[in-house]
């Protein structure tokens, strides 16, 4: 073939080909990053279906707005603080700044929580921290419930007043220590509460709900170290600030809440 010939063919094809590099450019693999999280069903849990991991799920589809990859891992609640603070992962799936404040957290809360707290069998109601006096409380270690709580809770460690549980299962243990009158009352979230009494076996346990504190908002964190942590905590900003990103989550916590019979 001439050369003059090949050169026209080149000619004719470099702007094909320079599409095409310029298309395996922007088409780069997404950029992973691997949060810490506990099991906190229904927000985080991935061992159970897609509609017992909210947060996970919805976080997810947010970060692939933007070409990042979300790597989810669970560990007890103070084990992921710990590795979270330590760089070992990029940061936590759900948190609050009281309990890992050198982490960078979002501005806009990604959703809310309500702490509630639950008797075996007992007359007695919560209206105020001002009745917990004479009280045993069960708790979790490092668990932010809410500032009130988190300062009580704080206050009478060691004092005999507060049971501290951690590792896996520790909502669980909780309500076996009910249960077996170790404490009076435990205090958790009530979809989360109401998560765990369905996978208890063999037969449901019936705890009442003595009030609840006020829902509180709950956040990412990330670590500062994290490469690009300002552009990814302005990116997520805007995606949770979206009022149509809102409503589809709060639709969804509205339909599981419905269907497991939580309301």
């Amino acid at each position: 073939m001439p050369i003059i010939v090949v050169f026209k063919m080149f000619k004719s094809l470099a702007p094909l080909l320079f599409a095409a590099l310029l298309s395996g450019v922007c088409a780069a693999s997404p950029r992973t990053l691997t949060l810490a999280t506990t099991q906190w069903c229904p927000y985080t849990c991935g061992e159970l279906s897609e509609a017992e991991n909210l947060i996970g799920n919805y976080l997810t589809e947010l970060f692939a707005k933007h070409n990042l990859e979300l790597k989810i891992e669970s560990y007890p609640w103070a084990r992921a603080i710990q590795l979270a603070e330590g760089g070992v992962v990029d940061g936590l799936l759900t948190a609050v700044n009281s309990e890992a404040p050198s982490l960078r957290f979002t501005s806009v809360p990604t959703a809310y929580y309500q702490v509630c707290f639950y008797t075996y069998d007992s007359a007695w109601r919560f209206g105020s921290i001002a009745d917990l006096t004479g009280k045993v409380l069960g708790v979790i270690r490092d668990y932010g419930y809410t500032p009130d709580i988190d300062r009580y809770v704080a206050s009478h460690e060691g004092s005999g007043r507060i049971e501290t549980v951690g590792g896996s299962l520790s909502t669980q243990r909780l309500i076996r220590m009910l249960q077996a009158g170790r404490i009076d009352a435990l205090v958790e979230d009530r979809l989360v509460l109401a998560s765990v009494l369905n996978q208890l076996e063999p037969q449901p346990v019936h705890l009442f709900e003595a009030g609840c504190a006020q829902a509180q908002p709950f956040y990412l964190a990330l670590s500062p170290d994290l490469e690009d942590v300002d552009t990814i905590l302005t990116q997520l900003n805007s995606e949770l600030a979206s009022q149509q990103n809102q409503q589809r989550l709060n639709q969804k916590i509205t339909e599981i809440t419905r269907q497991q019979g939580w309301e």
